[in-house]
């Protein structure tokens, strides 16, 4: 039996997707046998999320609730894996041509693969409407989309600052005994 590398990748693909399933279905579990149930619900909600911020130059930052990173190139490809191609700024959303030259630079691995591409070369360059992609991936994954400000943080942020924060103060200053008021 021969297999063409676009079949090969949709194999792999899939494989990956119900391993990562497996895997977050099994940590739940472990963390609510661990830790309760209000853990469970919070991993759940975390995992139900996709959060969107438009970026300054054209492009889509996007990332699920526990911080990880999914490129609008995966998104794409996910789609077109599941019959959808409806997200192209057209009248009905397709654009059969744009589509065959995402799929064929993607076979022939041009940067790496069309999954780490920059989100702004898809609406530059092949007519990919990002508002779109983020909607109808996030239908198809089963995943509410947050839209984030400029100004706001992605969960990836939040984790960041959190890890880095400076410890709290364990005694404040504040002059209320003998010492604090002689010395202060």
């Amino acid at each position: 039996m021969r297999i063409t590398k676009p079949e090969l990748a949709h194999l792999i693909r899939e494989i990956v997707r119900e391993e990562r399933s497996r895997l977050l279905q099994e940590t739940i579990g472990q963390r609510s046998r661990k830790n309760g149930r209000e853990i469970l619900t919070e991993d759940v909600d975390l995992t139900k999320k996709l959060y969107a911020r438009p970026g300054s130059y054209g492009g889509m930052y996007t990332e699920t609730g526990g911080g990880d990173h999914v490129g609008i190139g995966q998104m794409i490809l996910d789609l077109v894996d599941s019959g959808d191609e409806e997200f192209f700024d057209s009248g009905d959303g397709r654009d059969p041509d744009s589509l065959e030259k995402i799929l064929t630079k993607n076979t022939e691995g041009v940067q790496g693969g069309a999954h780490r591409w920059d989100s702004d070369v898809f609406s530059d360059y092949y007519n990919v409407n990002l508002i779109k992609v983020v909607n109808r991936y996030a239908g198809l994954n089963g995943l509410e989309v947050e839209w984030v400000g400029e100004d706001d943080e992605m969960p990836s942020d939040i984790a960041w600052r959190e890890k880095n924060a400076e410890p709290a103060i364990e005694y404040e200053d504040d002059g209320t005994n003998e010492f604090e008021e002689r010395y202060s």
